[in-house]
C-alpha cells in the first residue's frame, strides 16, 4: 500500500465504497453567502431532509410520549438525528464560509441571521402556549391579555378527566430561553425543546472565530482538536465522579457549554477536512463511528443501544460526505423539482424554530376537532412550512440585511 507523505495533497476518492468526484462548489444554501448560479441541489437535499426527519419524529414520536391524548402513529418515526444532523452541517459551513472575511465580522454577520430570527420566534412560541396551555389546562388568569401571559393563573380547573396537564411556560422560562441560558439550571425550561441547539450553535461559532486566526488549527494541530472535542466531554463525568463537589460545579458547565455536543461539530469538520484532503477516509470513519456510539448508546456497558437511529445518522454523515465532495445530485427528481428544494432549504432555519411545540399545540387543536393522526401530520408540516416561511420573510432576512448593513457602513473608510 502507497503511504502518503503530505495530507494537503491527499485527495480522497472514494468513502464506504461510493466513488467521489472533486468538487469546488462549497457554497452553503439558505445562508446568503452564495450566489444563485453557484446554488446545489445537493445541499438543499441535505437540508430538507434532516428537517423532515426532525417533524416527523416530534409529530409521531415526541408528541405521543408527552401528551399521550395526542394517539398513537403507526408506524412511528423514532429516528431522532435531524438535529444532530444539522448541526454537522453547520460545522461543515462553518468552515466553508469563515474564510471569506474577517472572523468577528463572520460572526456578526451569522448572528445577524441566527438571532433576530430566535428572540422572535421565542416570544411567539411562549405567547401562543401560554394561551392554548391555558384553555388545555382550564386556567383562568387576571389582568387580560397581559395577566394571560406574564401571571399566576387565579383559578384552576383542571384538563379534561383522563388527560394530562401540559407544561405552562413562565416569564423566567421567558427570560432564560432568550438569555440562553437554560441548560446551566434544571429549575429552567425551553419554551421550545428544539431550542436546545442555539447556545450551542451560538457558542461554536464564537469558538470557531476566535480559534481560526490562531496556530491551533493548523497542521496536524487540527486534529488533535477533534479529538479533544470528543474524548474530553465523554471522559469528564468519570473524572469528577469521586469528587461530588466539584461535580455539582462541573456538570452544569458541561451542560452550559454543550460540551457533550462538541463531538457533532467535530464531524462536520472532518467531512471539511476530509473533502479537501486534509484527512484520511479510515481517519474520518473512524472518527464517525466514534461520535456516532458516543451520541446515540445511552448506557455506558453498551446494553442499550439505539442501532436504527445509529444507522440513521451514519448514513446522513455519508450524505453530506457526498455532498461536499462529490458532483451535484442532478438525478431528474431532484432537477424537477430544483427551485421547490431550493425554497424549502432557504426557510429551514425558520421552519425548525416553529415546528416543535407549536405543533404539539396544533396536534392537540386538531385532535380536539376529531381530526384523525394522519391528516393531522400533513397538517402540521404544511403549518410548519408557512409560519417557517413567514418567520424567515419577515424577520430572518429583514433583520440580517439591516444589521449587515449597518456594520458595512461603520467599517466603510472616510472619503
Amino acid at each position: 500500500m502507497r503511504r502518503v507523505l503530505s495530507l494537503d495533497r491527499v485527495r480522497p476518492k472514494c468513502l464506504l465504497g461510493i466513488r467521489l468526484s472533486a468538487s469546488s462548489d462549497l457554497s452553503p444554501v439558505g445562508a446568503g453567502e452564495a450566489a444563485p448560479s453557484s446554488r446545489r441541489i445537493s445541499w438543499d437535499v441535505v437540508r430538507v431532509v434532516a428537517v423532515f426527519f426532525v417533524i416527523l419524529g416530534h409529530v409521531t414520536s415526541s408528541g405521543p410520549r408527552i401528551h399521550p391524548e395526542l394517539g398513537e402513529y403507526f408506524p412511528r418515526s423514532n429516528l431522532p438525528f435531524g438535529a444532530a444532523g444539522l448541526m454537522v452541517v453547520s460545522a461543515y459551513f462553518v468552515c466553508v464560509t469563515i474564510r471569506r472575511a474577517r472572523p468577528t465580522r463572520w460572526l456578526w454577520h451569522r448572528c445577524a441571521r441566527l438571532l433576530p430570527t430566535f428572540v422572535v420566534a421565542v416570544l411567539l412560541t411562549y405567547g401562543l402556549t401560554r394561551y392554548a396551555v391555558a384553555g388545555f389546562n382550564g386556567l383562568t388568569f387576571p389582568g387580560g391579555f397581559l395577566g394571560t401571559m406574564f401571571a399566576d393563573p387565579i383559578s384552576v380547573d383542571g384538563p379534561a378527566e383522563g388527560v394530562r396537564p401540559w407544561y405552562l411556560p413562565t416569564p423566567l422560562d421567558l427570560g432564560t430561553n432568550l438569555a440562553m441560558i437554560v441548560p446551566w439550571s434544571a429549575d429552567f425550561h425551553w419554551v421550545d425543546p428544539s431550542y436546545w441547539t442555539m447556545p450551542i450553535q451560538v457558542l461554536a461559532f464564537a469558538a470557531a472565530a476566535m480559534l481560526f486566526p490562531r496556530r491551533l488549527v493548523r497542521g496536524a494541530r487540527i486534529f488533535w482538536l477533534l479529538w479533544a472535542m470528543i474524548v474530553i466531554p465523554l471522559l469528564l463525568p468519570v473524572a469528577m465522579h469521586p469528587f461530588d463537589t466539584v461535580r455539582e460545579w462541573v456538570a452544569p458547565a458541561v451542560s452550559g457549554l454543550g460540551l457533550s455536543y462538541a463531538r457533532l461539530f467535530a464531524v462536520g469538520v472532518a467531512i471539511w477536512l476530509w473533502s479537501n484532503g486534509r484527512m484520511g477516509t479510515r481517519h474520518l470513519v473512524a472518527l464517525t463511528l466514534v461520535v456516532t456510539t458516543a451520541q446515540f448508546v445511552s448506557s455506558p456497558d453498551l446494553s442499550e443501544i439505539n442501532l436504527p437511529v445509529m444507522l440513521a445518522f451514519g448514513v446522513f454523515v455519508l450524505l453530506v460526505a457526498k455532498a461536499a465532495s462529490g458532483p451535484d445530485w442532478m438525478f431528474p427528481v431532484f432537477v424537477r423539482f430544483r427551485a421547490q428544494l431550493r425554497w424549502l432549504a432557504g426557510i429551514t432555519f425558520g421552519v425548525y424554530l416553529v415546528q416543535q411545540q407549536l405543533g404539539y399545540v396544533l396536534a392537540r387543536l386538531l385532535a380536539d376537532l376529531g381530526v384523525g393522526p394522519w391528516p393531522r401530520l400533513v397538517v402540521i408540516f404544511g403549518a410548519a412550512v408557512v409560519a417557517g416561511w413567514l418567520l424567515t420573510v419577515v424577520v430572518e432576512r429583514p433583520a440580517g440585511r439591516l444589521l449587515t448593513r449597518r456594520i458595512r457602513h461603520r467599517q466603510a473608510p472616510a472619503r
